[in-house]
């Protein structure tokens, strides 16, 4: 009698450490596949960032008037009227390519491969971003094409181009 307790008792035990081995396991291709989908996530952003970069080979000038349109450092960026194709054009590129990065750093701190002291940086772009009126029909024709979970963040944001 007592070696059949024993051996029931052994087979308990076993049986324990079989669903702990499997749980571990479960756990790790978890993990490993929140790694692997962040890892696509950064891919796209780096072939958005590429075809932007493409677009504005050669482009300083432009480049130096999205940047800072005032010759002074900053402030309000050009208004849509008023400005020629190709400067839209390129604001168009300048609006796709901080989406890309946006969304990308909103992806990777969901997942939590990113601290709070990058996100809280991040959450100032953001904002700077959301600031910023005049390329508010660029930056609605972005958001159409924008993950769900970030337009939800960015519609939780203060709007100040809401009374123009």
């Amino acid at each position: 009698m007592n070696k059949i307790e024993l051996n029931a008792r052994l087979q308990i035990l076993g049986m324990f450490g079989v669903i702990a081995s499997l749980l571990f396991v479960g756990l790790e291709m978890r993990q490993s596949q929140q790694i692997a989908l962040a890892g696509q996530v950064q891919a796209r952003a780096e072939m958005l960032t590429n075809r932007t970069l493409a677009l504005m080979e050669g482009e300083a000038d432009t480049y130096a008037v999205l940047i800072d349109p005032s010759g002074q450092g900053a402030g309000e960026m050009p208004n849509n009227s008023g400005i020629s194709d190709k400067l839209l054009f390129h604001i168009g590129n300048q609006v796709s390519w901080g989406f890309g990065i946006m969304t990308n750093t909103f992806y990777q701190y969901n997942a939590g491969f990113l601290s709070e002291e990058q996100y809280s940086v991040f959450q100032k772009r953001v904002a700077q971003f959301r600031r910023n009126c005049a390329w508010r029909e660029q930056i609605n024709q972005q958001l159409f094409f924008t993950e769900q979970s970030f337009v939800d963040y960015w519609d939780s944001l203060p709007d100040n181009c809401e009374s123009e």
